[in-house]
This record gives C-alpha cells, structure tokens and sequence, in this order.
C-alpha cells in the first residue's frame, strides 16, 4: 500500500490503531520537517501509552548500522515492551548485506514490532522498496518542482493555521511563503510565532507577517552557500556576517544551508553510485543543462565525506545557538571556517 501526500497517510496510521498497524513503514520525502513529522506520528499512534517507554523505542542511522545489531534488533523481543518501534534513518545509506537480510526480513516480519525505515530519497526499482511495499506501507512523495512547491507550502500554510484555529487567505500565505522560503521547519516556526501575536484574533493578515516574520534574503543564502562549496572563505565570511547585520535569525540562516547541503549530498550520493545525469534530474526535475552541471561539478568538487562532515557541524552549532547563549556570529565565524577548511 502507499500513500502520496502526508493527510492520507495520517489518517491511514489513525485509522490503523490500535491493532492493526503495518509491521513494516517506510518513509521517503526529500522535505525534513514533514518526514520527521511521519516518524513522530507512527512512534506516537504505535506506540500510545508506551511512548516514554526507553524499551520501546531504537533509532538507528542506516550507514554506521552493523549487521549483528540490525539481525538483534529486529529478532530479540522485551520483556518490558509489548510492541516495540525500530527507526533505521537514512535508508538510502545502507550497506549490502544489511539490505539483503532486510529484503529477508519483509518476507516474514515480527508481529511485535514495527519497523520503520525514512530517507530523503530512494531508489523504487529495488527489490528492498517492492518487498516493503508488498510487506507493508510506503509513504513516498516525490521531489516537487520550483513552480509546484509554492502552491503546495501555501495550502499547507493554510491548512496548518486552520488546525491552529486561525484562519488565512491565500495572498497572506503566499507573502508568508515568499517572506520566509521553502522550508517546512522555518515557515512552521514563523506560523507558531504569529498565532502568538495575534491572540485571541482568529486570522493572521500580511500586516502581521510584516511585523514580526523574518525575511530571509534566499538569493544572497544561495550565494552564501555556492561560496562555501567552492571553499571561498573569505566570500562566505563576508555575505554570512552581513545576512546576520542585515537581520536574518541565525537558525534561519542555519536550516538554509543545512538545506543546500541535503541537496548537494544526494547528487554527491548518485553520482558516487553510478547515477547519471538523467538520475540526477529525475530526483531534482528542477536542475537542468547548465543548472545540473554546475550544482554536480560543485558537489564533486567538494565531497561526501565533507557533506557528511557539514552538516553534523551544522546540526551541533544549532544546539550551542539554541543552548550556550554564545554570541551568535562567533558561532557562524566558527562554523563558516570549519565548512571550507
């Protein structure tokens, strides 16, 4: 069974609870916020009263995942969890013997335990993603184009403020879209953000996004981000420091390039498996002709190794922003230097 679009698969996962949950999930949608969002909603509806459970939950990340480990996981029961939900992320990552007794396993998978596989991407054509799809549920959405991802944000915006009993016309999403960018996590942060200044109001307006929504300049973010894969470390320094005098929230600031490097890691990833460039523009339908060739000669230039590297820097500068109260643009001056050295 699979599922396209996130409201069909919730509502498929609700309906599910609370015994008649797939053993098998996996999850595949380039956008981070809202394959999180899917991770969270099976760990919590399988789970239920088990939630806070330290039994019942593993998480583990597909490329440093021993195959021991991964056979023990999934074959030992708990005697102080009556069901139990494994998380492997970043599935596109996993070694070949791994994959192999996980195409194995979908074959006869345990009763009492749910296991749950996410990526960025991943190749249909596998034995591995046939085999979860006939085992299980497949929640898998596609890499959206320019001109279609504006529409879908903006009726998400909507759709979110509308759970949040707020109400907003299609022109104050749109200026909210085009304000903030395109990432889910910010633009959720930003709507969180104006039902607390609205109140007891039940609309947002484009004079509330004026007042008090960031307004990421993503023109001069993708400059900043072309000069830290070309290990420009003068240029990166310079447009950093001046998107934070000019305004920009440094988280933003963080999730933007956390962003480009998702994206230049996976053509990285293709390319390093063989993929062609007609792979890489079926997964970014978006990069064509010149557009593919310069972000490809960039990514290769730069690495896998100091992609991966990256954006684990990237991830732990936004703990100490949001922890250490350390002065914000030492912290990128810092982050800036490690990323081109």
């Amino acid at each position: 069974m699979k599922y396209t679009n996130f409201q069909a698969f919730e509502k498929h996962v609700r309906h599910s609870a609370p015994q008649h949950f797939s053993p098998i999930y996996l999850l595949i949608t380039p956008d981070d916020f809202e394959r999180q969002k899917a991770e969270n909603l099976l760990r919590k509806e399988v789970l239920g009263s088990q939630m806070s459970s330290p039994y019942a939950f593993v998480q583990k990340e597909a490329e440093s995942l021993p195959i021991q480990e991964l056979k023990e996981e999934l074959n030992t029961g708990d005697m102080f969890a009556s069901r139990r939900v494994v998380l492997i992320q970043h599935l596109d990552a996993l070694k070949k013997p791994q994959r192999e007794y996980l195409e194995e396993y979908c074959l006869h998978p345990s009763a009492q335990l749910c296991l749950v596989c996410s990526a960025a991407t991943f190749n249909r054509t596998t034995q591995l993603y046939k085999k979860m799809e006939k085992a299980g549920v497949i929640f898998d959405v596609e890499e959206k184009k320019p001109w279609e991802l504006e529409k879908y944000l903006i009726e998400q915006v909507i759709a979110d403020a509308r759970v949040e009993g707020k109400s907003m016309d299609s022109s104050a999403a749109q200026l909210l879209v085009k304000q903030v960018g395109t990432n889910r996590s910010m633009l959720h942060q930003e709507l969180e953000k104006l039902c607390c200044y609205v109140g007891n109001r039940t609309s947002i307006t484009t004079q509330d996004i004026q007042a008090i929504c960031a307004n990421v300049p993503s023109e001069t973010i993708w400059q900043l981000g072309d000069a830290i894969f070309q290990r420009d470390i003068k240029s990166v320094i310079r447009i950093g420091l001046a998107l934070l005098d000019e305004g920009t929230p440094f988280l933003i600031l963080l999730r933007q390039i956390r962003s480009q490097f998702q994206t230049k890691y996976q053509l990285c990833s293709i390319h390093a498996a063989g993929g062609s460039p007609a792979d890489m523009a079926a997964q970014f339908p978006y990069m064509k002709g010149a557009i593919l060739e310069k972000n490809l000669s960039m990514a290769r230039a730069y690495g896998l190794e100091r992609f991966k590297k990256g954006m684990m820097l990237i991830d732990e500068t936004e703990l100490l922003a949001k922890n250490s109260g350390s002065d914000t643009a030492c912290l990128a001056e810092r982050l800036f230097i490690k990323l081109t050295c």
